[in-house]
C-alpha cells in the first residue's frame, strides 16, 4: 500500500534520525500530527514499529527504482532520489 506525501515525508525524516518533535518543527506541524502520520504509515505498511516502517518504505522506494545505488556500493554519492526538499540547517 502506498503512503500519502505527508506520511512519506515523515517516514523519510525519521530515516534521517529525527525525533517526532524534530520532524514536527521541520514540517511546521504538531507532534500529535507527526505521531498520527507514523501510526498510519505503520498500518499501511503492515509493520509493528517505526523502525520497521522506515525499512519497509525504503525497500519500496528501492524496488520502485527511486533509490540511487545499493548497499554494496553506490555508483554516485548514494543519496536518496525521492523529490524531497533539502533539510533546513539548524544550529551554528
Amino acid at each position: 500500500m502506498t503512503l500519502t506525501k505527508a506520511q512519506a515525508r515523515v517516514v523519510l525524516l525519521a530515516a534521517d534520525g529525527l525525533t517526532n518533535e524534530q520532524i514536527a518543527m521541520e514540517v511546521g506541524t504538531k507532534v500529535s500530527t507527526v505521531r498520527s502520520h507514523v501510526w498510519e504509515a505503520r498500518r499501511r505498511l503492515r509493520v509493528p514499529n517505526r523502525t520497521s516502517a522506515v525499512a519497509a518504505y525504503l525497500r519500496q522506494l528501492r524496488d520502485a527504482g527511486a533509490l540511487e545505488g545499493t548497499a554494496s556500493g553506490p555508483p554516485g554519492d548514494g543519496t536518496l532520489d525521492v523529490g524531497r526538499p533539502p533539510r533546513k540547517q539548524t544550529g551554528p
